[in-house]
């Protein structure tokens, strides 16, 4: 794609700088017939252009991104993109983990701005800048052409040609996780693909929190380590080896009374994070909570050791560890 501009619909990434993937039947319009594609399949005008969706409002909504990018640089103007599928696609992929004949993404692109009424952070969509749609259509194939087709809908354009193959099928065919989309980009979508067994191997895909959090939950520590530590040697910067995201395994954990496997895990995070008091806290409350007196004291020791030069805790957060650890300690002296 030579866009710089990217989003996270079915996985689409177009020269238009919009994506976006539509499931649903396949018509041919002639006289009378509906005015637009909608949630019962595609249609087309006489030329097979596709006609443009005219209720995908109404459909599943999927994810949004905002100011992706699938090559190198970036924008100055970062943009929202929705992502769209047909009701009927979307159950079968919670069944199969792979779409329908007939399925259809739409990616709607809006315009992002951070200025306007109470708003003082962050950013929220304003106008929508484009509308892309992807449609998988098996009888298409049969007539030579591809089976996945994008399509880009600008301004008012209420049919449109087939996107070139080179531009958003090419990334896609070579990207894309399951079935010529970006369910990578879709955490509800991806968790389900991952049961299905439907995830393409050689695309890598890094290790986010729920998908950690459930590995261990599910299989225990001591077999989901060896799978975590070799996600964390490739993408080390994932978001599941964040220090919160090894706090909330923890606390379901420890509401499961799994204490063996919530030390193991921050035993793990006290690698990552030496300096973290936090971790140390966590490590000395599960510790309390087994009965292992010494190992408790010694992690309560090196919260009040760690505290002060601590520099991602707030003052009031630094406070709350610090008074926790001494009371821990005084309770353990007992």
């Amino acid at each position: 794609m030579s866009s710089t501009r990217g989003f996270a619909i079915a996985g689409v990434a177009f020269a238009a700088g919009i994506a976006m993937i539509i499931l649903g039947g396949v018509g041919r319009v002639h006289a009378g017939a509906a005015a637009g594609t909608t949630a019962a399949g595609p249609q087309y005008d006489a030329s097979g252009k596709l006609l443009r969706p005219v209720d995908y409002r109404e459909w599943i909504y999927v994810s949004s991104g905002f100011g992706m990018s699938y090559g190198p640089g970036g924008t100055d103007h970062p943009q929202f993109t929705n992502v769209f599928v047909t009701p009927a696609s979307w159950r079968y992929f919670q069944q199969h983990g792979t779409w329908p004949d007939k399925t259809v993404f739409a990616l709607e692109e809006y315009s992002s701005t951070s200025h306007g009424s109470i708003n003082k952070s962050g950013h929220y969509q304003s106008s929508q800048a484009g509308l892309v749609a992807e449609v998988k259509d098996e009888s298409q194939s049969a007539k030579g052409a591809d089976r996945w087709a994008f399509y880009a809908f600008g301004g008012d354009t209420q049919a449109a040609p087939v996107i070139s193959r080179d531009n958003c099928l090419a990334c896609h065919s070579k990207n894309a996780a399951v079935d010529n989309t970006f369910v990578q980009f879709y955490p509800k979508l991806l968790a389900v693909a991952y049961d299905k067994g439907t995830v393409r191997p050689d695309i890598e895909i890094p290790l986010s929190a729920e998908r950690m959090a459930k590995q261990v939950l599910v299989r225990g520590w001591a077999a989901a380590e060896p799978t975590i530590r070799a996600a964390h040697k490739k993408h080390p910067e994932s978001e599941a080896f964040e220090v919160d995201s090894f706090g909330e395994v923890v606390q379901a954990l420890a509401g499961q009374k799994r204490f063996d496997d919530a030390v193991g895990i921050l035993k793990f995070a006290r690698e990552l994070y030496p300096t973290h008091a936090g971790v140390e806290n966590d490590l000395s409350e599960i510790y309390e909570a087994m009965g292992k007196k010494p190992e408790a004291m010694a992690a309560a020791e090196r919260v009040l050791a760690l505290a002060e030069k601590d520099a991602t805790l707030t003052s009031e957060h630094r406070g709350q560890v610090v008074n926790q650890a001494k009371e821990r300690i005084a309770r353990l002296k007992k």
